[in-house]
């Protein structure tokens, strides 16, 4: 198409070429026609002049020699000779300069010739006063004169009539000319636009919009396209763009889902490794623990075992003591007065006692987090009578924390495996954590379970609207030892003890909170396999995905 196109543009300047040269060979014809008809007719202007003049010399001459110098006449007679070639001369070179043969020119021969005899008979009057007598030739002398000039302006006034009527023909022709051309001329130019919009839509559009697509995928757009279809250059040019664009995006959708499964796969490598170093440690933790409470254990054992005859022994004391002291008085004992310590001794064994139940109750924990006990695991549990057994336990410190206390259960909620002892004990370890973050009665929390479809777990959230979390101890909270609350009495034991017990039921345990913003337990518990599968724990924790936010999965 731009081919043909460009054919048909070069072809009409051919022809404007073409036009503009003859327009211009004809107006310098025609130039040149002008400067030869002004020429002519000034030459001719100028003889007709000279011949007024040669006429008028002659009369002049004639009348001087005849009245003033009467001896001149003779020479007067050469004179007139003269001057009558000369006004042939004149009339020969009218005749060449006329456009075309006037018969007047030949009258003005025969009366000049008239004109001519009878002056040169009045040269040849004798004297003065023959003359004077000579009135009719006088007479006829002047007629001729004046007649000669009539017959002058007469001849020549139509050859400026001839000359008017060719002048205004040539302008005429000149006027039709320059109307022509100009239409030829304007036909061109509006050709020309034509072509050119014509050439800008068909060759120099498709250019600038592949250079914008350029552009556009230079920029990052890689899925930008060359419009431009044709069979042409440009066109096969926008499809070798195409044909790279999509070579180049499938490689980087290549590249990028590379990428993204070396990071996968670089993700599951730390947390498998994660996994196994936190595994060793809890292994080297469970060994250590279970020795250190064997070894705190017995000395406990014994303190609790003397404990009571010690006590014993000091109330049967205390009457025979009492007795001296009534008699003697006050007395030096344990390096303190009686006085003092009779009334402290009994608080001081009650506190021995109190001190050796926590370290019996702390001993106990540290076996149940070393002990391994997931070949238990082998209870049909319905989570929500879990749930509600163990809310039985703690009934009495929601009712001191909160008076907006909510439970809903799943009524279809699947059945799960597991202990209903120690799944009892972490739902207990969760409310009790949610009503110590409390800070007013107001506040609220939630207990929820449902069935998540997504992933096929069963879920129970814990959510508070407590003080929640430090972003920095978030990532701690199920560490063994790691407590806040270390001054109230906490050992740190709680959640790390329920985190291992939802791994052993191959669940995880997911923490959600931000400061003053409250806090979210989500356990996740894989319910009953279907008929076919194996019934066993999962001992390690399952890799979850971990979404946005503050969050520490278990």
């Amino acid at each position: 198409m731009r081919k043909r196109i460009l054919k048909c543009f070069a072809v009409i300047i051919l022809i404007l070429v073409g036009i503009g040269t003859t327009n211009l060979i004809f107006f310098l014809r025609i130039n040149s026609a002008f400067n030869e008809i002004v020429e002519n007719r000034f030459q001719v202007d100028q003889r007709v002049q000279q011949g007024h003049l040669l006429i008028s010399q002659i009369h002049n001459n004639i009348w001087e020699a005849m009245l003033f110098d009467p001896k001149s006449r003779k020479a007067q007679i050469e004179t007139l000779d003269a001057e009558a070639l000369d006004f042939y001369r004149i009339m020969d070179d009218l005749d060449r300069l006329l456009p075309e043969e006037n018969p007047g020119l030949t009258r003005l021969r025969r009366h000049f010739q008239n004109f001519f005899l009878i002056g040169k008979e009045i040269l040849q009057i004798p004297d003065l006063a023959t003359f004077q007598n000579s009135s009719d030739d006088i007479r006829e002398f002047r007629r001729q004169k004046t007649q000669l000039g009539d017959l002058i302006d007469t001849t020549f006034n139509a050859y400026k009539l001839s000359f008017i009527d060719s002048l205004n023909q040539a302008r005429q022709h000149a006027y039709w000319l320059s109307f022509v051309s100009g239409i030829v001329v304007l036909f061109g130019v509006l050709n020309s636009v034509f072509f050119s919009f014509r050439l800008s839509d068909t060759l120099v559009r498709p250019i600038i919009n592949l250079t914008d697509t350029v552009k556009a995928f230079t920029k990052g757009n890689l899925t930008v396209k060359a419009g431009h279809g044709g069979d042409d250059e440009i066109g096969r040019l926008g499809a070798a763009f195409n044909l790279m664009t999509d070579r180049l995006s499938a490689s980087m959708e290549k590249l990028k889902t590379e990428i993204k499964e070396r990071k996968r796969a670089e993700k599951k490598a730390k947390h498998r490794q994660k996994q196994l170093v936190q595994a060793d440690k809890m292994a080297s933790l469970g060994i250590l623990t279970a020795g250190v409470a064997h070894e705190i254990n017995n000395p406990n054992q014994f303190i609790m075992s003397h404990v009571a005859p010690l006590e014993q022994a000091w109330v049967g004391a205390v009457p025979i003591l009492n007795q001296y002291h009534d008699q003697f008085g006050d007395f030096r004992c344990g390096g303190s007065n009686y006085s003092v310590i009779r009334d402290r001794i009994p608080s001081v064994f009650a506190n021995i006692r109190k001190g050796s139940e926590r370290i019996r109750s702390i001993v106990n924990e540290l076996h149940q987090f070393a002990g391994d006990r997931s070949d238990e695991l082998a209870e049909h549990l319905n989570l929500n009578q879990v749930i509600t057994s163990a809310l039985t336990l703690v009934t009495a410190m929601i009712k001191a924390s909160t008076d907006r206390f909510t439970l809903e259960f799943q009524g279809d909620i699947p059945s799960l495996v597991g202990h209903y002892q120690r799944l009892e004990q972490v739902v207990v370890n969760l409310v009790q954590n949610a009503c110590h973050a409390l800070t007013a009665k107001t506040q609220v929390i939630r207990i929820k379970t449902f069935y998540r479809k997504s992933d096929g777990k069963i879920i129970l959230e814990v959510r508070d609207e407590g003080k929640g979390i430090d972003p920095e101890n978030l990532n701690r909270v199920t560490d063994p030892f790691f407590t806040t609350k270390r001054d109230q009495g906490g050992t740190g034991l709680g959640l790390s003890i329920s985190s291992r017990i939802i791994m052993e039921h191959g669940g995880t345990m997911d923490f959600y909170s931000h400061n003053a913003a409250g806090t979210t337990v989500l356990v996740a518990l894989p319910p009953v396999p279907i008929a076919g599968e194996r019934l066993k724990p999962i001992p390690q924790p399952r890799e979850t995905s971990e979404p946005e936010g503050s969050r520490r999965p278990h």
